[in-house]
């Protein structure tokens, strides 16, 4: 049944990685002065790589339980944003970052593959723009 609620946000993705490309993702914060960087520590839940395209599809949810709500809240504000997330090795890397309708409290990352690799179950930061 968790599979089944997962192939409509995977099947979205997809269709979005194949028209995304390594230079549409931009730097993640805006231009403004009403606006702060969260960063929220984020476990993943399931890699998806497109060889055709070279898109990575990252699901994903928070780390530690009592940031689910800071993650939501992050995920409601930034759907289709740019964001930085930063890999185990300390590497900061470029995605888009979508909120799962559908997957209550999980997020999906869209970045090109050559750029970054999380594996399963790997945790990673991903720091945002919260606009105030």
């Amino acid at each position: 049944m968790k599979n089944l609620r997962l192939r409509r946000p995977l099947a979205f993705g997809l269709i979005l990685a194949s028209a995304l490309s390594a230079a549409s993702l931009q730097n993640a914060a805006p231009a403004g002065s009403d606006t702060t960087t969260q960063t929220i520590v984020c476990r993943v839940l399931e890699v998806k790589a497109d060889s055709k395209t070279s898109v990575t599809i990252v699901i994903f949810h928070q780390a530690n339980k009592a940031d689910g709500p800071a993650l939501g809240e992050m995920l409601k504000g930034n759907d289709g944003a740019n964001a930085a997330f930063v890999t185990s090795d300390g590497k900061p890397h470029q995605a888009t970052v979508f909120r799962l309708d559908t997957c209550f409290g999980r997020g999906m990352l869209v970045f090109p593959s050559p750029a970054a690799h999380l594996n399963l179950h790997e945790q990673f930061s991903i720091r945002t723009t919260v606009r105030r």
